[in-house]
């Protein structure tokens, strides 16, 4: 246990992983349980246009706090975070501003490129859905620093629940795409209510408006997340919902909606587990970070090991029976997500080591190299979809280079993270100069 400060023990690692895991299992159960039945009542090609909403959502999330919310676990003293906190608020609701003039502007336009005309008259949903959750977003990593795990977790599970809720009962009544979209609003608005309310009482907060030259000041001191954070976050998020912005145009909104269902079946162990871990991960290793920086090795590998084992079973039962498996528990219809979930399934797995160990950017500022292996990432995967398109491929050709190209990105990405979690003396020296 040398790997971690004093007061932080292996047990309590794991302790707090377990938590948020334990939280995410509860939702993800709710999730389970609705999935089947949701997947009978809404039509494929319904999840098609909800998909490409929540891909559009999911690529404008990782810019609305202009990059400063991931800052928010690193500075030594509180009073920096909480600046960082409120900068990233203001930055939130000016970007969500904007975004509201350009879909006001030009958003008929692009839904009519990308077939999704019958997403036009609800683009208000979008800014709504980007402020409720951009306002989430730095809060929630300031509850993760002082270890609010609990509330985390009680969070996560009230919105799937209340989205889960609302999405099933109305699909009784009129099973389309806008009340799942209203669903992912209403259970995020919970979400965010119990995570403001939580934050507002922690000991030391005082919501005192702050000086605009103490917040440029905090500021300044991490410009590498806004200069280099956000575009290689948009990028990353980017490319990995590619599928979700061009299948429709490429195919039909019911492929996309079969692919938008095996992504959200093949992304719960990641949310349920890679996510919880992570969090903790990352409050973790960066105390580790301030207090032993050479011990930054271990708790990453024997953290990395972990995940690799955890999710091998996963991955197995996903290669070997995953069009059985979805057509029993969504319903014959379902079948062919069940094969994109064959093709994608080494994909999402390598998605599932690297999400956690992520942090290690952040922790180390390493942001200006990361961005150069996303636009790489971004590059290959735009490159394997458009040959894919030009050389005539079926749905199942594209999706098979598209997932062997996401394994290549995994790869280099997982090797370029163990490389920096190599603390050596020399760096040492770089950040005491720093």
């Amino acid at each position: 246990m040398r790997f971690l400060p004093k007061h932080i023990t292996l047990s309590r690692f794991w302790r707090n992983a377990l938590t948020l895991i334990s939280g995410s299992a509860a939702a993800q159960a709710v999730q389970l349980i609705a999935m089947p039945i949701l997947s009978r009542l809404y039509p494929d090609s319904e999840f098609g246009v909800f998909g490409f909403f929540l891909a559009v959502i999911s690529a404008t999330l990782v810019i609305i706090n202009g990059g400063y919310e991931l800052a928010v676990m690193l500075p030594d003293k509180q009073v920096q975070a909480r600046r960082l906190v409120q900068a990233s608020l203001w930055i939130c609701l000016t970007l969500v501003i904007l975004t509201s003039a350009l879909l006001w502007g030009f958003g008929a336009t692009w839904m009519d490129m990308a077939q999704m005309s019958r997403l036009s008259p609800f683009l208000w949903m979008i800014p709504l859905g980007l402020l409720l959750e951009g306002l989430a977003q730095p809060l929630r990593v300031g509850l993760n620093r002082v270890g609010r795990y609990k509330t985390l977790a009680s969070a996560n599970l009230l919105r799937v629940v209340t989205m889960s809720a609302y999405s099933v009962g109305m699909g009784y009544l009129e099973p389309t795409f806008q009340h799942l979209m209203w669903g992912w609003l209403i259970g995020i608005g919970c979400s965010f209510g119990l995570i403001a309310w939580d934050y507002l009482r922690l000991p030391d907060m005082n919501w005192k408006p702050l000086p605009w030259a103490d917040l440029w000041d905090t500021m300044r001191g991490y410009l590498d997340f806004p200069t280099y954070g956000i575009l290689s976050a948009w990028l990353n998020t980017a490319a990995k919902m590619m599928p979700l912005y061009v299948l429709s145009a490429f195919f039909s909104e019911s492929v996309n909606g079969q692919y938008s269902q095996m992504a959200k079946v093949m992304n719960l162990p990641i949310a349920l587990i890679a996510l919880s871990i992570g969090g903790v991960f990352y409050e973790h290793a960066s105390k580790a970070y301030q207090t032993d920086p050479k011990g930054l090795s271990s708790i990453s590998m024997k953290t990395l090991g972990r995940l690799a084992l955890i999710g091998l079973p996963y991955l197995g039962i996903v290669m070997a029976i995953g069009p059985w498996m979805f057509s029993l528990v969504l319903g014959p219809q379902w079948e062919l997500a069940g094969e994109y979930a064959r093709i994608m399934a080494p994909s999402f797995y390598l998605t599932f080591l690297v999400a956690p160990m992520s942090f290690l950017i952040d922790i180390r500022r390493k942001l200006h190299a990361w961005l150069w292996l996303n636009v790489t990432s971004f590059g290959l995967r735009f490159g394997a979809l458009w040959l894919a398109h030009e050389w005539g491929w079926d749905d199942r050709s594209t999706l098979m280079l598209f997932s062997g190209t996401g394994v290549v990105v995994g790869i280099i990405q997982l090797a370029y993270l163990g490389w920096i979690s190599q603390v050596t003396g020399a760096d040492l020296e770089m950040n005491a100069e720093d």
